[in-house]
């Protein structure tokens, strides 16, 4: 028995499967042989098992924290809104304050103008008035 591979620089060469020689294999020998084939494919086929099981639970990691970050950003954006609100919030109530402040410190100066204005007509009436006598 024998089959064809692939040689990298000829092409195709025959290779015996056992030893070659078809009328001296056994049975026994063809069994052995085939469970040591079955035995390393089944090697292979569990490694390349293994690295697929291994692929899989990195990409189901890669999800789960895409899914993570998708969330944070969700309440990132939502504590952003109500910080932009707060914001406009703080802006309009400071504003207002400003403004009266702003008038109680003017209505502040203009009855210190008058309170020194009536002083002065008080002032010069006492004047006018001591004069006159």
């Amino acid at each position: 028995m024998s089959f064809m591979r692939r040689d990298q620089s000829v092409g195709y060469t025959r290779i015996p499967l056992l030893s070659g020689n078809d009328e001296s294999d056994s049975e026994e020998e063809l069994f052995e042989a085939g469970k040591q084939r079955n035995i390393k494919n089944h090697d292979k086929v569990s490694k390349v098992q293994h690295e697929l099981n291994g692929a899989i639970n990195v990409m189901r990691s890669n999800i789960n924290k895409a899914l993570n970050r998708g969330e944070k950003l969700e309440d990132l954006e939502t504590k952003s809104e109500m910080f932009e609100m707060s914001a406009f919030q703080f802006k309009s109530t400071s504003t207002k304050l400003s403004n009266r402040l702003w008038w109680n410190n003017m209505k502040m100066k203009m009855l210190l103008a008058g309170i020194i204005f009536i002083g002065f007509i008080v002032l010069i009436v006492c004047i006018i008035v001591k004069n006159k006598k």
